[in-house]
């Protein structure tokens, strides 16, 4: 665990919020943030996969995320940030004795939440089906 935790940075860095802030992106909590956002991407690319190889969807990854539903795309990652914050604040990733559970958990808890957050927000644009109606709105 090379990052200092944000309790570590308060008790020694008491002289402005200035200082305290500019410490804070290199803190053990924001790592395990970065470590959820990035593998809450791979996640979310995870799904597109998965409903390409079955057919459910047609176009490429960029089309998928941000051209067909961009909102939807937005939020599926609000969803993902909220997970992770929460995730993090609730202390998730240390053990009752307060140590580091590993990355392991970190990159995995990321991957699974983007996959779900993804599947349950951005519906994605479906292949055309011959004139039936379609509910993708």
């Amino acid at each position: 665990m090379s990052g200092v935790p944000i309790k570590q940075l308060k008790a020694e860095h008491t002289e402005s919020l200035w200082q305290f802030l500019s410490q804070l992106p290199g803190s053990m909590e924001a790592q395990i943030l970065y470590g959820l956002l990035l593998a809450g991407v791979v996640g979310m690319m995870a799904h597109y996969l998965m409903r390409w190889l079955n057919g459910e969807i047609s176009g490429s990854l960029v089309r998928y995320l941000f051209t067909d539903y961009p909102r939807r795309t937005l939020l599926a990652f609000a969803g993902i940030i909220g997970v992770a914050l929460t995730a993090i604040t609730s202390g998730v990733f240390e053990t009752d004795s307060g140590e580091f559970v590993g990355w392991l958990n970190v990159l995995w808890v990321g991957l699974t939440n983007g996959y779900a957050a993804d599947s349950v927000a951005n519906k994605g644009a479906r292949p055309s089906n011959g004139g039936a109606h379609d509910d993708t709105r």
